[in-house]
C-alpha cells in the first residue's frame, strides 16, 4: 500500500486526499442527519405521550363532572341540571376529538371511548325525558295531575270522619312516595295491595251509599292515574 502511494504523483495524491476528506464529510453528514431524524422522531413521540396523558387527565376530570352533575339531577330533578350533564358531555365530545387527531392509537382508543359515551348520553336522556313525563316537581306532569287526585281523596275521606280509611290512605300515599325515592317495583306492590284493602273497606263499611260510591269514583281515579306514575317512577330508576 506505501508503495502504490508512493508511485503516486502529487497531484493524484491531493485527489485522493481529497476524496477521502469527501467521503468523510458525506458521512459525517449522513449520520449527523440520522441522529436529527432520530432526536426529532423521539421528541415528536414524547410529544405525542405528553400531549395524549394531558387529554386522558382532561377527558377523566369531565368524565367525573358528568357524574356529578348526574347525580346532581337524580337527586333533584332539574332542567339546569340535565343541562350541565349535557355541557360536560359536549365539553368530552371535543376532549375525544384532540385525542383522536395524537395517533392511530389514540384514534382508536377515543373511537371506543366515544361509543361508550354515546350509549351513556342515550340513557342519559331517556332517564331525564322520563322524569320530565313523571314532572321535576310535585306540580308538573304526572305528579301534578296525580297529586291533585290524592287531595280530593284524602279531603274526601277526612270529611266524612272514618279514620280507619284515612289511615289506609297515608299508607298508601307512603307507598307512593317510597316508589317515587326508591324506585322500587316492591313499593307499587304495595300500593295496589292497600288500595285493595281501602276498597274493600268501604264497600264493607256502613257509610251512606252515596258516600261509599264517591269514595270508590275517587279511589278509582286514583288507581288509574297511579300507574303511569309508577311506570315513569320506576323508568327513572332504570
Amino acid at each position: 500500500m506505501d508503495k502504490l502511494f508512493s508511485k503516486l504523483r502529487i497531484g493524484e495524491k491531493i485527489g485522493l486526499g481529497f476524496a477521502l476528506v469527501g467521503l468523510l464529510f458525506v458521512g459525517a453528514v449522513w449520520h449527523y442527519h440520522q441522529t436529527l431524524a432520530s432526536v426529532l422522531g423521539d421528541y415528536h413521540q414524547l410529544q405525542g405521550y405528553e400531549l395524549r396523558k394531558s387529554l386522558a387527565l382532561e377527558i377523566e376530570i369531565e368524565l367525573a363532572a358528568v357524574r356529578d352533575a348526574e347525580k346532581s339531577f337524580l337527586i333533584d330533578p332539574q332542567d339546569i341540571l340535565a343541562a350541565e350533564v349535557d355541557k360536560h358531555l359536549q365539553t368530552l365530545d371535543k376532549k375525544m376529538a384532540a385525542l383522536a387527531m395524537v395517533d392511530r392509537d389514540s384514534r382508536q382508543t377515543a373511537g371506543a371511548l366515544q361509543g361508550l359515551l354515546t350509549t351513556y348520553r342515550e340513557r342519559f336522556q331517556a332517564v331525564a325525558d322520563a322524569w320530565k313525563i313523571m314532572g321535576l316537581d310535585e306540580n308538573s306532569g304526572l305528579q301534578g295531575a296525580f297529586r291533585d287526585k290524592v287531595h280530593r281523596l284524602q279531603a274526601l275521606a277526612a270529611n266524612y270522619n272514618v279514620d280507619h280509611l284515612y289511615t289506609l290512605l297515608l299508607q298508601i300515599r307512603r307507598s307512593e312516595k317510597d316508589l317515587a325515592l326508591r324506585q322500587d317495583p316492591a313499593y307499587r306492590e304495595l300500593v295496589h295491595k292497600r288500595i285493595g284493602e281501602f276498597r274493600q273497606l268501604v264497600e264493607t263499611s256502613e257509610l251512606q251509599a252515596q258516600v261509599s260510591e264517591r269514595l270508590l269514583a275517587e279511589l278509582s281515579q286514583y288507581a288509574t292515574s297511579f300507574e303511569p306514575y309508577a311506570e315513569s317512577a320506576l323508568r327513572a330508576g332504570n
